[in-house]
């Protein structure tokens, strides 16, 4: 035995050849004897194997088959249940916003550059404010005025009518606008100074009509501008239409004026008018500029007609070289009437169908609309107010505000510390909104349209005179700062123009998301310009103008403007950041994100603003962030844009109910396909677990290479409890070997 283990040991190569080689023999009696005491056969256990795995296999596999059924079934019910990509509102204007944009620049580089570039270098034209076009065709779109069951949209539809109509005409219809004029204003064949003056000031301040002697407040509602103005029958060489004119005039007057009676009036006109630059002088506007009118008939037709609406107004401006006067007395002197009076409802007739015909040639212009150049704008917003503004709307308006004041609220405890956490909620309740049925004094009764359309024009321009009075006692905004789409604050009251209410009427359909460019950042930016207007202590003053100063070096020429509409952007997003958020919407078959449109339609509604940019501070907090080196801390611009615009968060090219599965299809076929590789890694791994004990026996590498231990199966078998090691392995093999 000694002997046989010295020569295995000393050539193991050749030995181990040799029993690789060697024929297979007959079952001595010692292996039968093991194989009688119940061990299986070698085939037995590779049958347990494969079964084993079989079911492994089925159990892994049946959740990678649910998975993918369940990804197909999805798939058919989105398509079937999902409404394709819907198409915006507004397509031609957000359709110039997105191709405004400069493609060659990274929007997380430079926001500012990416969307405004290719304006400044002049390729393209700043659009108009965001969704203008709604408010400018909301009256022919949304409803018909005239059957709107309000009086303001009866007149609306009027006026519209009529200045659609006016080029029809051929001057015929001159003839109605000097009756409405001639009844409107009780004209008489003789008229003292005191009524010429009165109905001249009239003419001009209570229906906005131009006259012979004009009466005009300047820009700043401080002046009250007196001038001769030019000649009107020499300009109009339709002399028809001065018949037309005059016969009207005549029959409501029941006078006799002929066309060479005007043109006597005229010549005394130019006559008396300056030849030469005028030298402007001023006196108290309690003073009666006219030398034959008594201080206390003047100071009636002021606070008549001029201080209800122009309460600030203290100074009168006349032209030396005008000789008003003169003309006053001449046209009030008995034997040149009833001549003179008919000269000045002529004029003013003529004026006002030029105004008419100028209304119809540019409807829809984007530097004035028709209710602008006609100044009837406070009745499109009676009606707009009277269609719009119903139960709901307020609720859902009031109800927006007041979440913006819980944001702001948080948001300003972030930054000034809860130490002034009662205080902040104390400031921001003292903003009061005031809605458009308010904004419209609604309680000024519309009249009722009878008549030609000069009978309406005219009560209409009487109309928009004892609104602007009323707003002037309630302190409203005038309608020129409430006729764009954005909010208005006087003081501690903020107003929500009708404009306003025409564009969120449009997204009440799926769309809501889109009020907060429209809405939600105009009501933060006032509360935070309202908030941090209000004294602070002196720490919390100087936090506050320090971060005002991060923005005056901005491209902005209002950093003020430019700093509150940063806190209201942020404060709004905050409130409406929903799965709408990253809805796909499609403008003209360019789709992009609510968000991004959202973004950048608040960049272009404030073409002054740069929201974001390199200097914009973080946000929250907002005065107080600090880095180690106390300087102030602030997220990058890149960041900021990417969490605005969601860039990098999943889309939806589809928008479903919120109701329905929301996890896109996509993610169920990603996870389909990882839990696959996962189950096949498994199979291997268990393959490699179940057969690795006859793997190992099998191939096993010697020094003198790969040799076949086959048989020894049965040796490593009292290992089962663990997978046996290499060592372990030969070493039984050896011992088998010698006990043979």
């Amino acid at each position: 035995m000694k002997a046989s283990s010295s020569t295995l040991h000393k050539s193991s190569p050749t030995a181990a050849v040799h029993f690789k080689t060697a024929p297979r023999t007959s079952p001595s009696a010692s292996e039968e004897e093991v194989a009688s005491q119940g061990k299986p056969p070698l085939s037995k256990p590779a049958s347990n194997k494969l079964h084993t795995l079989a079911v492994f296999t089925a159990v892994a596999v049946t959740p990678f088959l649910f998975v993918v059924v369940l990804s197909i079934v999805l798939e058919i019910r989105s398509y079937f249940t999902s409404q394709p990509t819907q198409q915006f509102c507004c397509p031609n204007e957000l359709l110039t916003v997105l191709r405004g944009v400069n493609s060659s620049i990274d929007p997380c580089d430079d926001f500012y550059q990416y969307v405004c570039s290719r304006i400044d270098a002049g390729e393209v034209q700043h659009v108009s404010p965001p969704f203008r076009v709604i408010q400018q065709l909301n009256l022919l779109e949304v409803a018909n005025p005239g059957e709107s069951g309000s009086a303001a949209g009866e007149m609306l539809a009027t006026i519209k009518r009529g200045v659609w109509d006016a080029e029809q005409s051929g001057g015929e219809d001159i003839g109605d606008y000097v009756t409405a004029i001639s009844k409107a204003l009780r004209l008489a064949p003789e008229m003292d100074l005191l009524r010429m003056v009165r109905f001249m000031a009239e003419l001009s301040l209570r229906y906005g009509l131009s006259t012979v002697v004009s009466f005009e407040v300047s820009e700043a509602g401080d002046i009250l501008i007196i001038k001769i103005n030019d000649g009107c029958i020499s300009q109009n060489r339709n002399t028809d239409m001065l018949h037309f004119a005059l016969e009207s005039f005549n029959n409501v007057v029941n006078a006799t004026v002929d066309l060479q009676g005007l043109q006597v009036v005229e010549e005394t006109v130019i006559a008396l008018r300056r030849s030469k630059a005028p030298k402007i002088l001023y006196q108290p506007i309690n003073n009666s500029p006219f030398e034959d009118l008594k201080d206390g008939d003047w100071n009636a037709i002021i606070n008549d007609l001029v201080l209800p609406v122009h309460p600030n107004a203290n100074t009168v401006e006349t032209h030396q070289n005008d000789k008003v006067n003169a003309l006053l007395d001449n046209f009030a002197y008995s034997p040149h009437q009833p001549a003179t009076i008919a000269y000045v409802a002529v004029c003013s007739a003529l004026s006002t169908r030029d105004l008419i015909e100028e209304a119809a040639l540019k409807p829809g212009a984007q530097s004035l609309s028709a209710c602008q150049v006609m100044d009837i704008c406070e009745i499109e917003q009676a009606y707009m107010a009277h269609l719009l503004s119903g139960h709901h709307m307020n609720e859902y308006v009031a109800a927006l505000f007041t979440k913006m004041r819980d944001n702001v609220f948080q948001h300003a405890n972030a930054s000034l510390g809860k130490v002034y956490q009662e205080e902040v909620s104390r400031k921001l309740q003292g903003l009061r909104l005031v809605l458009p049925e308010e904004i419209v004094a609604s309680d000024i009764p519309v009249p009722t349209v009878a008549g030609t359309f000069a009978d309406t024009f005219i009560a209409a321009r009487s109309y928009v005179f004892e609104v602007r009075k009323a707003k002037v006692a309630r302190n409203i905004p005038n309608v020129d700062d409430l006729f764009l789409p954005a909010m208005v604050r006087n003081g501690d009251v903020a107003y929500v123009p009708t404009n306003l209410y025409a564009i969120v009427q449009q997204h009440v359909q799926r769309m809501v998301v889109l009020d907060v460019p429209v809405l939600g950042v105009d009501m933060a930016y006032q509360l935070w310009s309202f908030l941090l207007e209000q004294s602070w202590p002196s720490e919390i003053s100087r936090s506050i103008e320090t971060y005002k100063s991060c923005f005056k070096g901005s491209r902005s020429a209002d950093y003020l403007k430019t700093a509150y509409t940063a806190l209201g952007v942020v404060s709004a997003v905050d409130a409406m950041m929903a799965v709408d958020w990253n809805v796909v919407g499609s403008v003209n078959g360019t789709e992009t994100t609510v968000g991004r449109l959202v973004y950048l339609m608040q960049l272009y509604a404030t073409p002054t603003v740069e929201v974001f940019s390199d200097d914009t501070p973080g946000v929250t907090p907002i005065f107080v962030g600090r880095d180690a080196e106390g300087n102030r801390s602030r997220p990058s611009s890149g960041n900021r844009v990417r969490w605005i615009l969601g860039i990098g968060t999943p889309q939806r090219t589809f928008t479903k109910n919120v109701e329905e599965w929301d996890m896109p299809v996509s993610i169920f076929v990603f996870t389909a396909i990882l839990l696959g590789l996962l189950i096949v890694l498994a199979v291997l791994i268990l393959w490699r677990a179940l057969s690795g004990d006859k793997d190992t026996s099998k191939t096993s590498t010697w020094e003198g290479g790969e040799e076949d231990i086959e048989g020894f199966g049965l040796a490593i078998r009292p290992f089962r409890g663990r997978r046996a090691s290499m060592n372990e392995t030969v070493t039984d093999a050896v011992e088998l070997l010698i006990a043979r």
